[in-house]
């Protein structure tokens, strides 16, 4: 996968320093089960910017965005937006651990199934539009198959 080079200044809900270019280079975990937009970056200072994720929650059935870094002041709220169609996501849960702060954003199963249904989206974080590769969310946030079927081939 290319990386995406865009323009960001993270602002001061989430960093105390404006970022002026990040390369973008999203990809899953080892285990396929998270799709990692952004790689949290502490140094230089000038740079910072949190980890951004997508995951499925099997055991509890809920598709969540994290947003997550040290010292970072959790947004009250991000967007996904495909198209014109915009869906503002509430907060759901903050975990304050000694190295970074998590903070999750549950996505109702509707809202996912509109998103996986669509050809292009991005997540709006702090005004700062950060594209969501589609293929790599449907390894992550598709309906999982139903017992006993294949499963799908795995992307690359």
């Amino acid at each position: 996968m290319k990386a995406l080079v865009v323009g960001m200044a993270l602002s001061w809900a989430l960093l105390p320093f404006p970022i002026s270019a990040q390369v973008i280079q999203p990809r899953l975990t080892a285990d396929g089960k998270t799709l990692i937009l952004l790689e949290e970056i502490r140094e230089p200072p000038e740079q910072r910017q949190p980890m951004i994720t997508l995951e499925f929650s099997p055991e509890l059935g809920i598709r969540h965005i994290r947003v997550a870094g040290k010292g970072i002041v959790p947004p009250a709220a991000v967007s996904l937006q495909c198209g014109v169609a915009t869906w503002p996501i509430a907060r759901s849960e903050v975990r304050l651990m000694p190295e970074q702060t998590h903070a999750f954003f549950a996505v109702e199963k509707a809202v996912a199934d509109a998103v996986l249904a669509r050809p292009s989206c991005r997540l709006i974080l702090v005004g700062v539009q950060i594209p969501i590769p589609r293929d790599l969310l449907q390894a992550v946030w598709a309906p999982p198959p139903p017992p006993g079927a294949a499963p799908p081939p795995s992307p690359r």
